[in-house]
């Protein structure tokens, strides 16, 4: 699943959890304590989804950081070792204290 499509699931969720979280006129009378612990529970759910989406977006971010680098590590080695080499090699060549 695309991570845009995850944030879009979230943002659903949350919307959902947040309209159920509001009594509607159409509800049984429930007690107050009922009513009270039946919110927290759902406050309880979108705190989780919302630290669940900051978490994947976290995730995201630190895999991209780590393609960033591994990125600059293959282009160290792979060029620019090369080039150090190719400039050592070519200010030796022309000087007498190296063979």
């Amino acid at each position: 699943m695309h991570s845009w499509s995850l944030c879009l699931f979230f943002k659903e969720t949350k919307d959902v959890l947040r309209d159920k979280a509001v009594p509607s006129a159409h509800t049984h009378t429930h007690t107050h304590t009922h009513t009270h612990t039946h919110t927290f529970s759902l406050q309880k759910q979108l705190k989780f989804q919302e630290n669940k989406l900051k978490a994947l977006k976290a995730r995201n971010e630190y895999l991209l950081c780590i393609d960033v680098a591994n990125a600059a590590i293959k282009k160290y080695y792979t060029e620019d070792v090369q080039d150090i080499v190719d400039v050592s090699t070519a200010h030796t060549a022309g000087n007498p204290m190296f063979p």
